[in-house]
C-alpha cells in the first residue's frame, strides 16, 4: 500500500451543540495560578540548550503563531490551555484537546473523546465557531476540513472562518486544500469513532476546487495534497504524480512515494520488507539511486528533503541506523542514530528545523534525545526522554522546542531555546 496521506487516520471526535465561552471556561479549568515557571536543577553545560519554560506540563505542543497548546493533568482528566513564549498562560486550561493555531484560529474540543465536540477559538480564547464537529482540522487557505455525523452516517465537509460550509457537497474521505485543490473521495462511512480508518483505501479519489467542482474526477486509490504543483496518487497498486489537470507527469511505477519537497521526492522500489528508497526529480529521473532501507509499510523510513538534507536509513529493521544525505546523495552525516523519534505505534524520522534535528542516543526505553546541526555536531546534548504516547516530534518551531525532562511516565514537558 502506498504511504500516501489519508486524513482519516486516527481521529478523535465530539458532539453537536453550540457553546459560549462563558459556559465552559469556568467549568473544567485548572487553576493557572498554581503553575510557575521555576527552572529545574539540570546538569547545564555549554551544549545543553537553554530551558526557557520550565518542565511542568504533561503534554506540550509546538509553537505556532506565537502560542503553544499545553496540558496539565493526565489524558483522561487533564485540560489544555495555551501559553506564550514567556510561558504565560494566555488562554486558560479548559479544553480536552487543543490543536495548533493556523491562520489565527485553533480547533479545540469541549467534552471527552466519546461525546465531545470541536469548535474553533481565536488567540484571545473566544469561541469563534461553536463546538459542533466530531472532528476538526487546521485552517489552510481560509478553509478547514470538518467531520459531522448525521444519524448513523458520517460525512466530511469544508467550512470557512465563519463556520459556514462553503458548498453543499458531502464527502467521505478528504484532505485539506493545498495549492488551491483538495483530494476528496466518495464512499459512505458511518462514524470515525467506529470505522476502521484503513477502510478509506477503498475510496476513489479525485480533486475539487474551492467552488466544490471536480477538476480531476475520482479515479485514484489514494491521493496526496499537491506539493510544488504535483500530487502523489496511486492506482492499480503503483504510485506516480499528476499535475493540476490530472495528467500523469510521472507514470505510476513506484511501490510507494512521498511528496515533492525542495524539488525531489522519495520513492520506493520493491515491497515494504525488501524494497529500497531513492529520490526522483519532477521529470521522474532517479537523481539519487534507490539504496536506502525500509522497515514497515505504514512508516516513512526515508524523509523528504528539508533545509537541504534528508534522513535515510542504512540497514534492516532491527539493526539499521539513520543518517542524512544531501541532494547529490552524499552522506553528510553518517548513519549512526537510532530511530529519531517515536510515534505511539512506530517510528518517525525528524527533519531539520531552524538548522537543528533531533536524534536519539540509546534504545527506545532508556535512550535520550539531543539535537545536531547540519554537520552532525551535537549542539544540544542527549538528555531528553522518550515522549511516550504524547506525539511531539522534538522540533524547533519559532525558536523553541518542546522537550520532556524525566522518564516517559512521570516526566514533565517544557521548552528549550537553542542557546
Amino acid at each position: 500500500m502506498s504511504n500516501l496521506i489519508k486524513i482519516t487516520i486516527f481521529i478523535i471526535v465530539f458532539a453537536i451543540q453550540g457553546c459560549q465561552r462563558d459556559d465552559f471556561e469556568s467549568s473544567k479549568q485548572t487553576d493557572s495560578s498554581k503553575v510557575e515557571n521555576v527552572l529545574p536543577q539540570l546538569d547545564i553545560t555549554e551544549n545543553t540548550g537553554k530551558i526557557v519554560i520550565a518542565p511542568q506540563f504533561s503534554d506540550a505542543k509546538d509553537f505556532h503563531e506565537g502560542l503553544a497548546a499545553v496540558r496539565i493533568g493526565d489524558t483522561e482528566t487533564g485540560n489544555y490551555g495555551y501559553i506564550d513564549k514567556q510561558g504565560k498562560i494566555v488562554i486558560p486550561y479548559q479544553f480536552s484537546d487543543a490543536k495548533d493555531f493556523h491562520e489565527g484560529l485553533a480547533a479545540v474540543r469541549i467534552g471527552d473523546t466519546e461525546t465531545g465536540n470541536y469548535g474553533y477559538i481565536d488567540k484571545q480564547g473566544i469561541m469563534i465557531i461553536p463546538p459542533q464537529f466530531e472532528s476538526a482540522y487546521d485552517f489552510h487557505e481560509g478553509i478547514a476540513t470538518v467531520y459531522m455525523r448525521d444519524g448513523k452516517k458520517g460525512k466530511y465537509g469544508f467550512i470557512n472562518k465563519q463556520g459556514k460550509y462553503i458548498f453543499n457537497l458531502d464527502f467521505n474521505c478528504i484532505s485539506r486544500f493545498h495549492e488551491g485543490l483538495a483530494a476528496v473521495s466518495i464512499k459512505e462511512i458511518y462514524s470515525e469513532r467506529d470505522e476502521n480508518p484503513l477502510a478509506a483505501t477503498s475510496c476513489k479519489y479525485g480533486f475539487i476546487d474551492k467552488q466544490g467542482k471536480f477538476v480531476i474526477s475520482p479515479q485514484f486509490d489514494s491521493a496526496n495534497d499537491f506539493h510544488e504543483e504535483l500530487a502523489a496518487v496511486s492506482i492499480g497498486g503503483k504510485s506516480g504524480f499528476i499535475d493540476k489537470q490530472g495528467r500523469f507527469i510521472i507514470n505510476p511505477q513506484f511501490d510507494a512515494v512521498q511528496d515533492f519537497h525542495e524539488g525531489l521526492a522519495a520513492v520506493r522500489i520493491g515491497d515494504y520488507r525488501n524494497g529500497k528508497y531513492g529520490f526522483i526529480d519532477k521529470n521522474g529521473k532517479m537523481i539519487i539511486p534507490s539504496l536506502f532501507d525500509v522497515s514497515n509499510d505504514f512508516l516513512h523510513t526515508t524523509n523528504n528533503f528539508r533545509e537541504g538534507l534528508a534522513a535515510v536509513r542504512i540497514g534492516d529493521f532491527r539493526y539499521g541506523k539513520y543518517g542524512f544525505i544531501d541532494k547529490q546523495g552524499s552522506m553528510i552525516i553518517s548513519a549512526q542514530f537510532e530511530y529519531l523519534n517515536d510515534f505511539p505505534f512506530g517510528f518517525h524520522i525528524n527533519d531539520f528545523h531552524d538548522g537543528l534535528a533531533a536524534v536519539r542516543i540509546g534504545d527506545n526505553l532508556t535512550g535520550k534525545y539531543g539535537f545536531i546541526d547540519k554537520k552532525g555536531k551535537l549542539i544540544i546534548n542527549p538528555q531528553f526522554s522518550n515522549n511516550g504516547i504524547n506525539i511531539t516530534n522534538y522540533e524547533f518551531h519559532e525558536g523553541l522546542a518542546a522537550v520532556r525532562v524525566g522518564d516517559r511516565k512521570s516526566g514533565k514537558m517544557g521548552y528549550i531555546a537553542r542557546r
